[in-house]
């Protein structure tokens, strides 16, 4: 480093692009296939149990719901071209302002050290730096990919969450009902939320490594570890949480990657919220819908109600808090927890635990809780 001070630039040692590329980008991939495949899922049961009908109730044709999500999905679908354009503008020029400049010219300059720049500090006199470049421009198109991808997938829950509230809509232009069956509703659905709210998560935590790295970068330790090890440290006595500690500062931040934590987290958040709040809109509507339909028998043989109408239901809370997010005070801690990682160093180092606790919930015991109540309905 410029003052002499050694510190550990490598790829790994960047836990944004070797635990966030390497490790969670797959594991959104999995969680995004599982998600799409849930939604195509829903929409043949959907039409099967009746959830969905036309608005007189009539049982959909085959593929005749599918037809309209897709539909409803291409008129959206535009975004994903502006998003694409961003990403690969932001990280080609993260990629040339940091990396691809400094490799040209063989010099540092103003380019914040990091291991795309490792080798000029380690061989300030290394004459070929296209090697260097040629692996560099790949990983950072990699990591555009992989950006661009988390866009797509998240976008298109928000986007069926979207169709789901239309689908629920009482306006004389919509042709479908969605039709509330307590049971047979809500398992799917829940399902589908958590599986959103994991692909966040794992957004969120993804910004964190961004803005761990930068606060790395900038922190006179001389490795990961001993960074995250102060910061441990610093936890362990009460006090640290409440006074300053100032920390030699070896460079200054990447404001670029300062920028790109912060919007990453901000997207994720947003999206989250807006299938948060359409999938409640939905549910208001179908609850809506059925309670003021209810008492009329021609109307519950014509949507295939069987049994007779029970004067409990309306009384029965019933809504998006009570079936679909039922963990809802954890879910929030957990998005408090990735927030309070983004703005303190010690809070950083247990964001960890906190996204493996997430994990449980979200991926084992929920989806263990959801696999028993369709296990029920069916038997």
């Amino acid at each position: 480093m410029g003052d002499g001070a050694t510190k550990e630039l490598g790829f790994f040692a960047s836990l944004n692009w070797s635990v966030g590329l390497i490790v969670l980008f797959p594991l959104f991939l999995f969680v995004g296939a599982e998600q799409i495949a849930h939604c195509r899922n829903m929409l043949a049961s959907f039409t099967e149990q009746r959830l969905v009908t036309l608005a007189d109730g009539t049982r959909l044709r085959p593929n005749q719901l599918e037809g309209k999500w897709e539909e409803h999905h291409a008129r959206t679908s535009w975004l994903l071209w502006p998003i694409f354009a961003v990403v690969i503008a932001v990280c080609g020029a993260h990629w040339w302002d940091q990396v691809g400049r400094a490799l040209m010219e063989w010099q540092m300059g103003d380019s914040v050290p990091g291991w795309g720049t490792a080798a000029i500090l380690a061989h300030p006199t290394a004459p070929n730096p296209w090697p260097s470049m040629a692996f560099s421009f790949v990983a950072y198109l990699y990591q555009a990919l992989a950006t661009f991808l988390y866009w797509v997938i998240l976008l298109y829950s928000v986007s069926f969450a979207g169709f789901l509230c239309s689908l629920s809509s009482r306006r004389s232009t919509n042709k479908f009902r969605l039709v509330m069956r307590r049971t047979e509703l809500t398992g799917p659905l829940r399902r589908f939320y958590y599986n959103a709210y994991a692909g966040a998560v794992l957004g969120l935590l993804y910004a964190t490594l961004m803005h761990l790295q930068t606060e790395y970068v900038a922190a006179s330790s001389p490795n990961i570890v001993a960074y995250l090890a102060d910061g441990y440290a610093k936890i362990g006595a009460w006090v640290g949480l409440l006074a300053d500690h100032p920390e030699a500062v070896v460079v200054d931040k990447a404001n670029l990657a300062e920028f790109s934590s912060w919007a990453f987290f901000g997207i994720s958040v947003f999206c989250i919220v807006i299938a948060t709040h359409r999938l409640d809109q939905a549910m208001k509507n179908a609850k809506e819908f059925y309670d003021h339909n209810a008492a009329d028998d021609d109307w519950r043989k014509r949507f295939g109600f069987l049994q007779a109408a029970n004067p409990n239901d309306a009384k029965v809370p019933y809504g998006f808090l009570t079936d679909i997010a039922r963990d809802w005070i954890k879910l929030i801690v957990v998005a408090l927890a990735i927030l309070a990682s983004m703005v303190s160093q010690l809070f950083g180092v247990v964001v960890l635990p906190t996204v493996f606790l997430a994990t449980y919930q979200l991926f084992v015991r929920r989806r263990s809780v959801v696999e028993i109540n369709v296990v029920s309905i069916r038997s």
